[in-house]
């Protein structure tokens, strides 16, 4: 016996009805699944950009702590040469002193070779006189020499003292620029990363709004031609109307 057209139709709509829940199921997967890749992607594109900022505030913090450790030494440089530089004060004051007491003991000698003359004009037959005299002027010159050997090496250690500090100085200038300018390329590198990173985040994100834009698309213009046949079905009077329907099926 032939089936019934009608309870054909029937079976074929309720086929469609069941194929369109089928595919409402799907799409709101399709959706749900999208919701969390979307939600994993900004969680770790987030959870991306908190440890790029943690690193970069911690080479900031190091370099910070690299500038304050070679302050300190350049201060620690700069108090040692101002030392230096009052020990040269105290020992310039001292060779005045000295310089003042051997003027002092140039003026006793002056005034002792005076006596001394006097004495060798009154006594000319006295020896003992004349030898105490040259004893004197002996211990005078000894004391001028010792004097100008003292002086020579004040002046020598103060150039070298100086020499130091100018180089002491050079050094650490040095080492603060060359630490200061790594830190500020590993910085920028770091920043470099982080935006490359990025940019690579929300190029993906971009790609999956689109799939999902294209898949909602596709799905609504099958939806409109699910509700379009629906329609049909409920307007058909007759069995021709049924098997156009059908062929369309």
């Amino acid at each position: 016996a032939a089936e019934d057209p009608l309870e054909v139709a029937k079976a074929s709509l309720d086929a469609e009805r069941g194929r369109r829940l089928e595919l409402e199921a799907e799409m709101q997967r399709a959706r749900m699944q999208s919701a969390e890749q979307l939600d994993r992607l900004r969680k770790g594109t987030e959870r991306s950009v908190r440890e790029l900022q943690g690193h970069v505030a911690r080479l900031q913090a190091e370099a910070a702590s690299e500038r304050q450790e070679m302050s300190d030494r350049l201060a620690a440089a700069c108090s040692k040469a101002e030392a230096e530089a009052d020990f040269r004060k105290r020992a310039e004051e001292g060779w005045h002193e000295a310089q003042q007491t051997c003027e002092a003991k140039a003026a006793d000698a002056l005034h002792s070779r005076q006596r001394t003359a006097e004495l060798e004009g009154r006594l000319v037959a006295m020896e003992a006189g004349q030898a105490e005299a040259a004893s004197m002027r002996s211990q005078l010159q000894q004391a001028l020499d010792e004097l100008a050997v003292e002086k020579s090496k004040l002046a020598e250690q103060e150039y070298r003292e100086q020499s130091n500090a100018q180089q002491a100085a050079a050094v650490w200038q040095q080492q603060a620029a060359s630490s200061i300018e790594a830190a500020t390329a590993e910085a920028i590198a770091a920043k470099e990363l982080a935006q490359a990173d990025a940019a690579r985040w929300r190029l993906q994100a971009d790609q999956s709004k689109s799939r999902i834009a294209m898949a909602s698309t596709q799905l609504l213009g099958l939806r409109s031609s699910l509700e379009a046949m629906l329609q049909r079905l409920a307007s058909a009077n007759e069995l021709s109307d049924l098997s156009d329907l059908s062929r369309l099926l």
